[in-house]
């Protein structure tokens, strides 16, 4: 019952408590109160303090005052009291009443302190219960924290380990066959390197809503011959056999092409990494008539039912154990739905059980025929422009990296300066007339951004090509080399295809 309805009920109760008990007095039973003609105004005032407390009470008593004063002594009907009995009886009456109103005030007092400490005491067990609950959820997540940490550390000494071999083959080992082979495993290996961050970027971006997609009509055959050929070669060191359906009909996405590469790529990537050698592999691609659903089925180790429906949390990995035989950082399938979520599809996982092999199945909403035909084609690839001798100076006060990145420079024909500080940047920049800067950000002296706008700040410099070479990434960073006078932005590491294109493709 809402306050406002208590409180009036409550200060109903003094005229009617006092009107019963004047009508007791005077109509039902006026001879058993000849002697003590207060008592029934006792009893009422004793209820109402009771019910409602002080106010009440006290209201109650003035009314009784009021109801004695005009008919329970003589003349009747006036307010006033003419006998020095009657007078008395009034005063005793006023005094133990008030005391009785004051007494009942105080139990209302403590019953009112009582509810407050069991309310207290129930929002503490509340407090308490909700501590426990974080205290376990701060518990876990300290745990999985830890977990993934030791992964992480794990997965990226898999890849350095042949790395360093590999490197101590090259010096100690003449053999071009072997030199060879030393060299593809570096960069088998620098690939898993770069796919683990890129991974980890990408989740982060995507948990702060920070990815965007570039969209465009795609051909679904297309998109998935280009990742089976990229997953070729680790099907066929595993031994896996690997079958791809795909409809008679073109079927066409409003996808992002990379981003649903990604999406394939990674689910093909588990089907064989937990699928013992000489497994099979299936992708088939299901057309409907407003979408598509592409399903990867391996005969592979399969997933228990307690855990097909957490293999899409983050960092979530089938075996937890140290002695696990299967790499990997447990964001593979999480980040495969929130690109399939941001594509609007559906994505989900079902498996027979362990030893039983693996189900996931995609399904994407489809572009219609009509609209596909519509599609404006893709830009022709410009071709590639005489090459030149061209002067490039590289900024990093990373040592190795500028050497490196120097050494390719020369190696394709070019001539080279390297900076290892922002003030070196820009004084060699300005002697030597460069045409190109590989600008490094975070360095010492002047960082990238200063250095940037001080080469264009000379007479020469707006037709100065810069590039900012970093590992910063974000679109904010991107943004920041833009106001700085940046012309473009690459995110370590560089690549040779990303050098080549500097150089070959060059601006009017």
């Amino acid at each position: 019952m809402p306050a406002d309805r208590r409180a009036w009920l409550r200060y109903l109760a003094p005229p009617l408590a006092m009107a019963v008990a004047l009508l007791v007095r005077l109509v039902f039973l006026p001879s058993l109160f000849v002697d003590a003609t207060f008592l029934p105004l006792f009893m009422a005032v004793l209820f109402c303090a009771w019910l409602g407390g002080l106010g009440p009470g006290l209201a109650a008593l003035g009314l009784g005052v009021v109801g004695a004063a005009m008919w329970l002594f003589e003349p009747v009907g006036a307010m006033s009291v003419h006998s020095p009995r009657h007078l008395w009886q009034m005063v005793l009456f006023v005094v133990f009443a008030l005391a009785i109103v004051l007494a009942c005030e105080s139990l209302h007092r403590e019953r009112r302190r009582a509810q407050a400490l069991r309310g207290s005491i129930q929002d503490l067990e509340t407090v308490q219960s909700q501590l426990r609950t974080l205290a376990a959820h701060l518990s876990e997540t300290h745990r999985r924290k830890d977990e993934f940490l030791a992964t992480l550390a794990h997965e990226l000494r898999n890849p350095l380990a042949p790395i360093r071999n590999s490197l101590e083959l090259l010096r100690m080992d003449d053999d071009p066959a072997h030199r060879e082979q030393a060299r593809q495993t570096m960069e088998r290996q620098l690939i898993h390197l770069v796919r683990l961050v890129d991974d980890l970027l990408d989740v982060s971006r995507i948990t702060r809503d920070k990815l965007p997609l570039r969209r465009e009509v795609v051909s679904l055959d297309g998109v998935v011959r280009n990742v089976v050929e990229s997953a070729r070669p680790q099907f066929q060191a595993m031994g896996h056999t690997l079958e791809v359906v795909l409809p008679d009909a073109p079927v066409h996405l409003h996808a992002d092409p990379v981003r649903l590469a990604q999406v394939l790529g990674n689910l093909l990537h588990n089907a064989g990494k937990f699928t013992p050698a000489g497994g099979h592999i299936r992708l088939e691609a299901t057309a409907l008539r407003e979408t598509v659903t592409l399903t990867v089925t391996d005969n592979g180790i399969g997933v228990s039912a307690g855990l097909k429906d957490r293999v899409f949390e983050m960092f979530r990995q089938g075996d937890a154990s140290l002695e696990r035989a299967h790499g990997g950082l447990g964001i593979g399938l999480s980040l495969a739905q929130r690109l399939v979520e941001l594509h609007g599809g559906e994505i989900a996982l079902d498996s027979d059980g362990p030893g039983r092999g693996t189900r996931v199945s995609v399904r994407l909403p489809t572009v219609p025929a009509s609209s596909a035909a519509s599609a404006p084609p893709a830009e022709p690839v410009p071709s590639p422009e005489p090459r030149q001798r061209r002067r490039v100076l590289v900024a990093d006060d990373n040592a190795d990296a500028a050497d490196s990145v120097a050494m390719m420079l020369q190696l394709l024909g070019h001539e080279t300066l390297v900076a290892r500080d922002g003030l070196a940047a820009v004084a060699l920049a300005e002697r030597e007339r460069v045409d190109l800067v590989l600008l490094d950000i975070g360095m010492p002296g002047l960082n990238g951004f200063e250095v940037c706008r001080r080469l264009r700040a000379l007479s020469w410099g707006p037709s100065l090509r810069i590039v900012a070479v970093t590992g910063w990434g974000h679109a904010s960073d991107r943004e920041l080399s833009r106001e700085a006078g940046f012309d473009e932005h690459l995110v370590k590491p560089m690549n040779p295809a990303q050098l080549r294109r500097l150089l070959e493709h060059w601006p009017d």
